[in-house]
């Protein structure tokens, strides 16, 4: 492989690793308190997405009737039946043995999935509180609104929509292309320079140096423009998960200064 395909390459999987989830959502073993407001939440984990549901569901259950259980996983269910609609569940607790006995609550969703590195799935049931449907709509639009005018920053979009790691893969994989445009753009000028004052003996070494510099620079720019092109379409088309989105902490604010007033790009970290 040549030296322009050799860097190519490793601009398509930079670009292409910006997209990819490599982390545990923020749900993962635990509930989110940030959105109790909003929802009534389950996690649960298994050997299977059935199971990993079904103990989702009866974490959700249980969170209604103020059971203490940051999740559920299979090895804590002692007894299961289902009658009905009516789940009856004995789990295995940090305060022992405790029963759960309900119904899935109206409209309750599993809303997300995701699976570890050991083969195991968990999974995130969701169920709106009574009347927080219309603040759930109005802030789910507002903040996809805000995210398509906000794609043409990179990263900018990601950020707003609660797309955190995929904000700072997406930044991060932006700066190094666009910082090794800049340095193997100022070595090529540089090597042209010397190629231009060197003797007839040394000429083609300059030369040949300018020219994989400039490749090079070519190879990051390619990463720089693929990278912001990826992030434009993800920012405009993408739509995650409404939790997600009502998780966010991202947006401008305005900060005095000596001058008077300064915008800034304000990130808040969980």
């Amino acid at each position: 492989m040549s030296h322009l395909g050799s860097l190519s390459f490793v601009a398509v999987l930079s670009v292409a690793f910006a997209g990819c989830a490599s982390s545990p959502p923020p749900w993962h073993g635990r509930f989110l308190d940030d959105l109790s407001r909003y929802y009534d939440q389950g996690t649960g984990g298994g050997k299977t997405l059935d199971q990993a549901d079904r103990n989702a569901r009866i974490a959700l259950v249980g969170y209604r009737q103020g059971i203490e259980i940051e999740s559920v996983t299979e090895d804590q269910v002692q007894s299961f039946e289902k009658t009905g609609d009516e789940l009856i569940v004995e789990i295995t607790t940090r305060k022992g043995v405790q029963k759960i006995s309900g119904k899935l609550p109206p409209g309750s969703y599993i809303a997300e999935r995701w699976q570890d590195e050991s083969g195991t799935w968990w999974s995130y049931a969701l169920a709106e509180r009574p009347g927080q449907s219309r603040r759930i709509q109005k802030l789910r639009d507002a903040r996809l609104g805000a995210a398509r005018i906000r794609s043409i920053a990179p990263g900018w979009a990601q950020f707003t929509k609660g797309q955190k790691q995929k904000g700072w893969r997406i930044l991060a994989s932006e700066g190094i292309g666009v910082a090794g445009f800049a340095v193997f753009a100022l070595l090529q000028r540089d090597y042209e320079d010397r190629r231009d004052r060197a003797s007839a003996s040394d000429w083609d070494y300059y030369n040949d140096w300018a020219n994989r510099f400039y490749w090079s620079s070519v190879a990051f720019g390619t990463l720089a423009g693929a990278t912001y092109l990826y992030s434009l379409i993800d920012g405009i088309v993408s739509v995650p998960p409404t939790y997600r989105l009502l998780l966010s902490r991202t947006d401008l604010d305005v900060r005095p200064c000596a001058q008077g007033a300064v915008l800034v790009f304000r990130y808040e970290i969980e």
